[in-house]
């Protein structure tokens, strides 16, 4: 992902609070320089650079800190929103954000990726051999299916995926709810490792949680639907989105 330009359009206006605000810059377009001529007015993305904590009472700023990164965030008040840190990893290689599965919720750390479609995890079903050498230190955690009271299995719905740099994962496929940092989704495609790809046995992480189009998932013989198009089904959102905070762009 790529920033070009700090130029915000006419009537720009963030979902969310945060560091960052827009001013409006004057440009005057004269014949000889800064004399003269009309003025030209933009938008222009400015970062405060002091951040006010409001004493008790006080109005809280349009401006407050970024999350810190990694661990949770706390869950959002609001039911139609939620908000989930990110944990860089090598360099910002990948950014690991906890995402809470099942009844009683476990928690694991999946690398959101907006180039596929698949939700899987690390799962119980992997052979003992790799899971004996799961670490806990590198966010290695596998969920179990048979603790999780709203677990329900897919019956003969199976997954495959390969990535751009030559990993995989396969396994089968169950559904239950996800929480996404206070955000709630239903009967979500929870797709089960069976087997990974040395990457993945030697990375960090438990999985993957795609944000592309859920026409590109692998479930088969039914494709599934990914958290971002069933939290619009379900009517979690009040808006049809989701954003990432780039704190070092």
């Amino acid at each position: 992902m790529t920033c070009c330009s700090n130029t915000l359009p006419d009537g720009f206006d963030s979902t969310k609070p945060g560091p960052y605000f827009y001013v409006k810059q004057f440009q005057s377009q004269g014949k000889f320089g800064s004399v003269g001529g009309r003025l030209r007015t933009t938008h222009v993305l400015r970062k405060h650079h002091h951040h006010h904590k409001p004493a008790h009472g006080e109005p809280a700023p349009s401006d407050p800190s970024p999350p810190s990164s990694g661990g949770n965030a706390p869950p959002s008040s609001d039911p139609h929103a939620g908000e989930v840190t990110a944990e860089d990893i090598q360099n910002d290689s990948l950014y690991l954000c906890p995402v809470k599965i099942g009844t009683p919720a476990q928690t694991l750390f999946l690398d959101f990726d907006t180039g596929s479609s698949d939700l899987w995890v690390w799962s119980t079903e992997l052979p003992q051999s790799t899971l004996d050498k799961a670490k806990p230190e590198t966010q290695q955690v596998a969920f179990d299916a048979t603790k999780s009271s709203t677990f329900k299995k897919l019956s003969g719905a199976t997954w495959k995926i390969s990535y751009g740099d030559g990993s995989g994962a396969s396994g089968d496929v169950g559904t239950d709810v996800i929480d996404l940092g206070g955000l709630k989704i239903e009967n979500q495609a929870i797709e089960l490792a069976k087997q990974l790809s040395q990457q993945f046995q030697q990375g960090n992480g438990s999985g993957l949680l795609g944000l592309a189009f859920s026409s590109i998932n692998t479930v088969s013989p039914n494709p599934q639907q990914t958290p971002v198009d069933n939290a619009i089904a379900q009517k979690n959102v009040t808006q049809p989105l989701f954003t990432a905070y780039l704190g070092k762009c």
